[in-house]
C-alpha cells in the first residue's frame, strides 16, 4: 500500500550535543529528529518505513489479550478474582 506523507521539521531547541527538530504531520504522527551541533544540516531528509506486518499484528495480540474490563479490573482490586 502506497501511503505517502510529506512532512516538515521544524527547528524546536539546541540540547547539549544536538538541534532539536519537531515535526507532526497528523494521524498521530509525531516525533524529533536530531541533528549533531557541528553536522551539516541536511535540506532533505528521505524516511523508509520498514513493516513487519507478522510483528505487528503479533504485538496487537499481546496488547488485546492484556486489556480487562473495568468490572474484571474492581473485582481484581477487591480481591474476588485473579488477574
Amino acid at each position: 500500500m502506497v501511503n505517502n506523507k510529506t512532512l516538515v521539521a521544524v527547528y524546536r531547541k539546541d540540547t547539549d550535543r544536538y538541534h532539536q527538530f519537531t515535526f507532526d504531520i497528523g494521524q498521530g504522527m509525531v516525533g524529533n529528529l536530531y541533528v549533531p551541533k557541528g553536522a551539516d544540516i541536511p535540506e532533505r531528509i528521505t524516511v523508509e518505513l520498514k513493516v513487519d506486518k507478522a510483528k505487528m499484528e503479533k504485538q496487537s495480540e499481546k496488547k488485546a489479550s492484556a486489556k480487562i474490563t473495568r468490572e474484571e479490573f474492581n473485582q481484581a482490586c477487591a480481591g474476588e478474582i485473579d488477574v
